[in-house]
């Protein structure tokens, strides 16, 4: 379905919201989990503790303050896969990458 450019900055302005802060918390925590999965699986509840921890202190005022240029998200996108992907066998890397390519769908 082609969108016309109106409804396309809506649905672009839509993204922007991460919506209902408990859905969103969990799909961060997902992600910071699957993250923690290099830790060692004997060490990885202390990691978890200490991220919680970490969290707790961050500064939710400072972190509403910040002002993101819109394409940053771009590089910051490329540099989570990378680091996600980073130490593994090229064949798997490349796996991953063409899989994530073809769900870009948009």
């Amino acid at each position: 379905m082609k969108l016309n450019r109106t409804e396309r900055i809506l649905a672009l302005g839509s993204a922007i919201e991460l919506g209902d802060p408990n859905v969103a918390g969990k799909s961060l925590a997902d992600i910071v989990i699957f993250l923690l999965r290099r830790i060692p699986e004997h060490q990885r509840p202390n990691a978890v503790r200490k991220m919680i921890l970490k969290f707790q202190l961050l500064n939710s005022q400072e972190i509403a303050s910040k002002n993101m240029k819109p394409f940053s998200s771009m590089g910051q996108s490329i540099s989570f896969i990378k680091n996600v992907l980073a130490g593994h066998d090229p064949l798997y890397v490349r796996k991953v990458l063409d899989a994530i390519i073809r769900n870009m769908v948009y």
